[in-house]
């Protein structure tokens, strides 16, 4: 889905779900209260600018932990990418 502004810059957003599995959990990922077979889901989101010089500024993020209750993780990151031709 993307949507081209005024000024040419291109708008992209994006959201993704994905399944998150857990096996084979040992040591201190058992202090994040995470078992064998739990299922949870991890949603990630974000947009990107992309300007007509071929400039790109991405903004993400995601949240993990969804259908669990005892974990929780979030973050995101800020990407500029900037050609030198």
């Amino acid at each position: 889905l993307s949507k081209e502004l005024a000024n040419g810059v291109q708008f992209n957003p994006f959201v993704s779900v994905s399944g998150v599995w857990n096996f084979g959990i040992s040591g201190d990922a058992n202090d994040a209260n995470l078992e064998d077979g739990d299922i949870r889901a991890r949603l990630d989101g974000g947009v990107s600018f992309v300007t007509p010089q071929d400039w790109i500024l991405s903004l993400a993020s995601y949240y993990d932990g969804i259908g669990n209750d005892d974990y929780e993780s979030y973050g995101g990151k800020v990407r500029a990418t900037i050609p030198l031709n």
